[in-house]
């Protein structure tokens, strides 16, 4: 139904669609509310069918009518709607998923090598593996480097423990390989891991029961592999970063040159580093977005939020509180928030976990409602964490901002290989506006560094 709306004063408002909240019975109707939209769709008021006048949506959140009836609501009533549906999931197709993981992987580029330490077909091979390792699902499986392995006789050369410990009595090495140089002579690499991470490694040859020392160098990485690519002899091995390290990780493959006279420095590294992040944004909710919330979302920095604490990221003091509440011998810290914009503050446990699958940290979170004359929260089970996410994809990041009068709610989803998915909603009540959504994709690029190893320490 369309029409004008006007005041007593004769004033008019404009063109509106009218909303007709009520019961329609066969010989009467129960009126509850009217609502009016504007024909734009930017607008919507409420009657006031005492007075005969009309309130914008927030002016009607503020009269007595409004507040006697969200205070008339029972916690049970909002834990059953709120059930109904969790309005934080992440409504994508298992399809749209992979397209967005495919569509947004880094094309190869290889880095051309100028230097003379190692043969340029094997560094360009070396390129190939790291991208292929890196792209992959996030480092998850290292097929491409022992097919890289393979191809050039990686594990033909190591030796047993049994064979270790014959061969090299009192201080056997944690690893040990041996191959014979091109003129002959049998070559013995050892290594001994370091407790911090790394191994030291010493080349020896051996003619008969005597041993000759033939140089030494330090890995920055522990387990290796020895190689022959066109009759010369190679340690090589993956170095990746930390657990935890996931946002900023720097994955590498390090290879050193081993001749009769091997020296620590002797080496090379290549890198495929993460730069900075695009935002890619792939849907808008609504044209236009009000000017406060529409700056904040320009304004923000993927790489601040990323590097940000995942308990605490973006929770303004001003719109998340914490209740600390004593449960037995343990204190659980809620993050309070009116996320429904209704009144009505949702608490939100977060709790940072790791996922041993796809060996990153995430977010699980849980929502209560509290009932204060009973001094305990409901938990809303309706809205546990997704756990049917396909693609390793999980939340890493959830918070809210109060912005212009309104609650707005951000989320973050990890991707393969670095990429998330960034979302904001605007929740009112039991529905659900989606006002962007984004693909965040790191900038990459491959390095090659010589000699990058810092001077080992005896």
């Amino acid at each position: 139904m369309l029409g004008w709306l006007k005041r007593d004063e004769g004033n008019y408002l404009g063109t509106y669609y009218a909303i007709y909240v009520g019961e329609q019975w066969e010989d009467h109707q129960v009126n509850w509310e009217w609502f009016y939209v504007n024909v734009e769709k930017k607008e919507i008021l409420w009657m006031d069918m005492v007075n005969l006048d009309y309130y914008t949506l927030d002016k009607w959140r503020e009269t007595d009518d409004y507040q006697s009836r969200m205070e008339s609501l029972s916690i049970e009533a909002q834990y059953t709607s709120l059930n109904e549906e969790p309005l934080l999931k992440l409504s994508l197709e298992e399809k749209q998923i992979t397209k967005l993981q495919i569509g947004h992987q880094n094309e190869y580029v290889e880095t051309p090598y100028s230097g003379s330490l190692i043969p340029q077909k094997l560094v360009s091979r070396l390129e190939e593996v790291l991208y292929a390792y890196c792209q992959f699902g996030n480092g998850r499986s290292d097929r491409p480097y022992q097919k890289l392995l393979t191809e050039y006789g990686g594990g033909s050369y190591g030796m047993e423990e049994e064979e270790i410990r014959e061969t090299f009595g009192e201080n056997p090495p944690d690893q040990a390989f041996s191959f014979v140089l091109s003129g002959g002579t049998k070559m013995y690499l050892k290594c001994y891991f370091l407790e911090k991470g790394g191994a030291e490694c010493y080349l020896e040859s051996r003619r008969g029961e005597e041993w000759f020392y033939k140089g030494d160098f330090m890995t920055t990485f522990e387990r290796g592999e020895v190689i022959c690519y066109e009759g010369s002899y190679y340690y090589v091995g993956l170095e990746l970063a930390r657990e935890g390290d996931a946002d900023k990780r720097e994955n590498g493959i390090r290879i050193f040159c081993l001749d009769e006279q091997p020296e620590w420095e002797n080496n090379l590294l290549i890198r495929y580093l993460l730069g900075d992040y695009v935002r890619v944004p792939f849907f808008t909710g609504r044209e236009e977005m009000d000017d406060g919330i529409a700056d904040y979302i320009q304004n923000l920095d993927a790489s601040t939020v990323l590097e940000k604490d995942m308990d605490s990221c973006g929770n303004a003091e001003e719109v998340v509180e914490i209740l600390e509440k004593e449960d037995d011998t343990r204190i659980s810290r809620y993050y309070r928030a009116d996320m429904l914009n209704t009144g009505t503050p949702l608490y939100v446990k977060k709790i940072t976990t790791w996922n041993h699958v796809y060996n990153w940290p995430y977010l699980r979170t849980e929502f209560y409602l509290y009932d204060e004359s009973g001094e305990e929260f409901i938990l809303l089970d309706g809205w546990a964490e997704e756990k049917s996410y396909s693609g390793g994809l999980r939340r890493e990041a959830l918070w809210c901002e109060n912005i212009g009068g309104r609650v707005y709610t951000f989320q973050l989803f990890r991707l393969e290989d670095y990429i998330y998915i960034f979302e904001v909603l605007l929740l009112e009540g039991e529905e659900k506006t989606i006002l962007q959504r984004e693909v965040w994709v790191p900038q990459r690029e491959m390095r090659i560094e010589e000699r990058n190893l810092q001077a080992p320490v005896w």
